[in-house]
């Protein structure tokens, strides 16, 4: 948006720019619908089954916040910066003016339609519950083009105001943002988990050293596992998101989308047995994992790292593991 106006006058003609947009959104849908086209079930499952069996979940669980539309607002408001939100809805009502002293429609076919569409996916991201942050980036790039819209058509003797309109917000809100963060050493300290999280990873590494190419790990955080170059098991690429539904879902359909439930655990194992377990992220959902690893003989391994430990069938790896390192199995 930004650019946009600086370099207003240098756009394409608006039916260059529809036909640009129409031929963007339909690039942009193209591996959806190839994914659809795969497995038209699977797909509906993971967009809109998914986020009904987790309402429920959660609703189970007893978990209240931001599952209804008033903890919603409330959640989006506190977290979204108020300064920029506030530069936006000032932009478009200053642009609305300037079209109305310019005696044009306020709304043409393009507004209409970036309206049709800012209002449709508020509403897809307002709908998951729980509500999470990133949910409410999803109608954000509509709203930029609502304002791009609006400028459109404005006559040239405006454009120097809407570049300064829009210079100001963005020089506004950039010094806010510097005047607001901490100092850097505070910033830096915080980042500090993310090293100790690349040294657990790399300790992980040394410690499978150079597994078979198809060796499969289990962990229902495999962002650990991927962190260290490690391969998730096919049944557990999903993490806990599926796992703590699993139970909610009929067999039929759990084998049919690789949905596992405690009850599946044993078997699907047994069929595909892993190489290790990487354990810590949630000790309760955890359980059956660390119940088969301990009974079929894995060793167990800290990685000093937030209680995180990874068993081992050491003698499926190739390199062979110091045993000083090893904790004695519990």
């Amino acid at each position: 948006m930004f650019v946009y106006v600086l370099f207003i006058n240098t756009f394409l003609q608006k039916k260059h720019a529809t036909s640009y947009f129409l031929a963007g959104i339909i690039l942009a849908l193209l591996p959806a619908f190839i994914l659809f086209l795969q497995s038209p079930q699977a797909f509906l499952f993971n967009n809109l089954g998914y986020h009904f069996l987790n309402t429920s979940y959660k609703a189970i669980q007893g978990y209240e916040r931001t599952m209804d539309a008033a903890s919603k607002i409330v959640f989006g408001w506190r977290y979204l910066s108020l300064v920029p939100v506030i530069g936006l809805l000032v932009s478009s009502v200053f642009v609305l003016w300037l079209r109305y002293l310019n005696r044009q429609r306020l709304f043409n076919s393009w507004i209409i339609l970036f309206v049709t569409l800012l209002t449709l996916t508020l509403c897809v991201a307002l709908f998951p519950s729980p509500l999470w942050l990133h949910y409410l980036a999803l109608p954000l790039p509509f709203w930029g083009l609502l304002f791009a819209a609006t400028v459109d058509g404005l006559d040239k003797k405006f454009d120097k105001y809407i570049q300064i309109l829009v210079t100001t917000v963005l020089g506004f809100t950039l010094f806010l943002h510097i005047y607001e963060y901490e100092p850097y050493d505070t910033v830096a300290q915080q980042k500090q988990p993310w090293k100790e999280f690349h040294l657990a990873a790399e300790k992980c590494k040394k410690l499978v050293g150079q597994p078979d190419p198809e060796a499969q790990f289990v962990s229902i955080s495999p962002h650990l596992l991927v962190e260290a170059g490690l391969s998730p098991h096919r049944y557990f690429t999903t993490g806990l998101f599926t796992l703590r539904l699993g139970h909610l879902i009929n067999r039929s359909d759990r084998l049919q989308y690789i949905v596992p439930a405690e009850s599946d655990i044993e078997k699907m194992l047994t069929d595909a047995m892993p190489i290790g377990f990487l354990i810590g992220f949630d000790g309760k959902l955890e359980k059956p994992l660390v119940e088969f690893a301990e009974k079929n003989g894995y060793e167990r391994f800290s990685l000093d790292y937030k209680g995180y430990v990874l068993y081992l069938k050491t003698e499926s790896i190739h390199e062979k593991i110091p045993k000083m390192v090893a904790l004695s199995a519990r």
